[in-house]
Protein backbone atom coordinates (compact mmCIF):
# COMPACT_ATOMS: atom_id res chain seq x y z
CA UNK A 1 0.00 0.00 0.00
CA UNK A 2 1.18 3.36 -0.86
CA UNK A 3 1.60 6.35 1.65
CA UNK A 4 -1.05 9.01 1.64
CA UNK A 5 -0.29 11.61 -1.77
CA UNK A 6 2.25 9.02 -3.38
CA UNK A 7 1.83 8.52 -6.50
CA UNK A 8 3.19 5.54 -8.73
CA UNK A 9 4.80 6.03 -12.06
CA UNK A 10 1.24 5.29 -13.90
CA UNK A 11 -0.07 8.31 -12.08
CA UNK A 12 2.50 10.21 -12.89
CA UNK A 13 1.87 10.04 -17.02
CA UNK A 14 -1.84 9.58 -16.54
CA UNK A 15 -3.44 10.75 -19.75
CA UNK A 16 -6.59 11.86 -20.66
CA UNK A 17 -9.24 10.23 -22.88
CA UNK A 18 -12.10 11.68 -25.00
CA UNK A 19 -15.34 9.78 -25.69
CA UNK A 20 -19.00 10.44 -27.49
CA UNK A 21 -21.80 10.45 -24.84
CA UNK A 22 -24.65 11.48 -23.99
CA UNK A 23 -26.26 13.43 -21.24
CA UNK A 24 -29.13 12.50 -18.40
CA UNK A 25 -30.02 14.56 -15.56
CA UNK A 26 -30.55 12.67 -12.63
CA UNK A 27 -31.67 13.57 -8.77
CA UNK A 28 -29.67 12.86 -5.91
CA UNK A 29 -31.78 12.00 -2.88
CA UNK A 30 -31.44 15.22 -1.43
CA UNK A 31 -33.75 16.52 -4.75
CA UNK A 32 -30.19 17.86 -6.17
CA UNK A 33 -29.57 17.34 -9.72
CA UNK A 34 -26.61 15.90 -11.03
CA UNK A 35 -25.61 15.87 -15.27
CA UNK A 36 -24.22 12.14 -15.37
CA UNK A 37 -22.97 11.02 -18.94
CA UNK A 38 -23.14 7.52 -21.18
CA UNK A 39 -20.60 6.49 -23.81
CA UNK A 40 -21.73 5.58 -26.99
CA UNK A 41 -20.35 2.43 -28.03
CA UNK A 42 -20.38 2.16 -31.50
CA UNK A 43 -18.99 -1.16 -33.15
CA UNK A 44 -17.13 -2.77 -29.79
CA UNK A 45 -17.94 -3.03 -26.26
CA UNK A 46 -16.33 0.74 -26.14
CA UNK A 47 -15.48 1.96 -22.88
CA UNK A 48 -16.40 1.01 -19.09
CA UNK A 49 -16.40 4.06 -16.99
CA UNK A 50 -15.85 4.17 -13.25
CA UNK A 51 -16.10 6.88 -10.57
CA UNK A 52 -13.70 7.43 -7.38
CA UNK A 53 -15.54 7.40 -4.66
CA UNK A 54 -13.71 10.30 -2.91
CA UNK A 55 -13.75 12.84 -5.61
CA UNK A 56 -15.62 11.98 -7.94
CA UNK A 57 -12.94 11.78 -11.22
CA UNK A 58 -13.93 9.47 -13.65
CA UNK A 59 -11.77 6.78 -15.51
CA UNK A 60 -12.41 5.07 -18.90
CA UNK A 61 -11.22 1.69 -19.82
CA UNK A 62 -11.59 0.30 -23.08
CA UNK A 63 -12.01 -2.84 -23.54
CA UNK A 64 -9.79 -2.82 -26.39
CA UNK A 65 -6.64 -1.59 -24.88
CA UNK A 66 -7.29 -4.47 -22.16
CA UNK A 67 -8.01 -7.16 -24.63
CA UNK A 68 -4.99 -6.08 -26.91
CA UNK A 69 -2.74 -4.78 -25.04
CA UNK A 70 -2.89 -7.43 -22.08
CA UNK A 71 -3.47 -4.53 -19.51
CA UNK A 72 -5.82 -6.00 -16.74
CA UNK A 73 -7.60 -2.82 -15.30
CA UNK A 74 -8.84 -4.86 -12.23
CA UNK A 75 -5.50 -6.42 -11.54
CA UNK A 76 -4.01 -2.92 -11.90
CA UNK A 77 -6.02 -0.14 -10.51
CA UNK A 78 -4.47 -1.55 -7.25
CA UNK A 79 -1.21 0.14 -7.91
CA UNK A 80 -2.78 3.73 -9.39
CA UNK A 81 -3.52 6.57 -7.48
CA UNK A 82 -6.12 8.89 -8.64
CA UNK A 83 -4.65 11.80 -10.40
CA UNK A 84 -6.91 14.42 -8.39
CA UNK A 85 -6.90 13.19 -5.46
CA UNK A 86 -4.13 10.74 -4.78
CA UNK A 87 -6.65 8.24 -3.53
CA UNK A 88 -6.29 4.64 -3.97
CA UNK A 89 -7.88 3.46 -7.73
CA UNK A 90 -8.55 0.27 -5.56
CA UNK A 91 -12.18 1.19 -4.72
CA UNK A 92 -13.64 2.72 -7.94
CA UNK A 93 -16.97 1.82 -8.42
CA UNK A 94 -19.26 1.42 -11.67
CA UNK A 95 -20.20 4.64 -13.42
CA UNK A 96 -22.99 5.78 -14.08
CA UNK A 97 -24.56 2.91 -12.14
CA UNK A 98 -22.81 4.82 -8.82
CA UNK A 99 -22.45 8.56 -8.83
CA UNK A 100 -21.31 11.43 -6.50
CA UNK A 101 -23.67 14.34 -5.03
CA UNK A 102 -21.80 16.88 -5.29
CA UNK A 103 -23.21 19.24 -2.26
CA UNK A 104 -23.19 15.99 -0.07
CA UNK A 105 -20.11 13.86 -1.43
CA UNK A 106 -22.49 10.83 -0.99
CA UNK A 107 -22.07 8.02 -3.84
CA UNK A 108 -25.86 7.26 -5.10
CA UNK A 109 -27.16 4.43 -7.10
CA UNK A 110 -28.83 4.76 -10.55
CA UNK A 111 -30.89 2.36 -11.90
CA UNK A 112 -31.15 2.77 -15.75
CA UNK A 113 -32.63 0.66 -18.17
CA UNK A 114 -32.22 2.07 -21.51
CA UNK A 115 -28.85 0.51 -22.71
CA UNK A 116 -28.99 2.56 -26.17
CA UNK A 117 -29.40 6.24 -26.61
CA UNK A 118 -32.59 8.20 -27.05
CA UNK A 119 -33.44 9.16 -30.46
CA UNK A 120 -32.52 12.24 -31.48
CA UNK A 121 -30.25 13.03 -28.72
CA UNK A 122 -27.65 15.53 -28.41
CA UNK A 123 -23.58 14.03 -28.61
CA UNK A 124 -21.26 15.42 -26.66
CA UNK A 125 -17.38 15.12 -26.47
CA UNK A 126 -16.20 14.49 -22.66
CA UNK A 127 -12.64 14.20 -21.40
CA UNK A 128 -11.99 11.43 -18.97
CA UNK A 129 -9.01 9.95 -17.08
CA UNK A 130 -7.34 6.79 -18.82
CA UNK A 131 -5.76 4.41 -16.55
CA UNK A 132 -4.28 2.01 -19.02
CA UNK A 133 -2.00 5.00 -20.62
Amino acid sequence: MLPQGAFTYHSLKMQRVRARCWKEVVCCEGGETVEIYRTFSDFYPGRNLYIHPTCGAIFAVDSDVEHYQGKDFQRLKDTLRCPQCSGDLKDVLAYPQHFRCPSTGKIERYRYFQQAPPANCEEFIVEFWDPLS
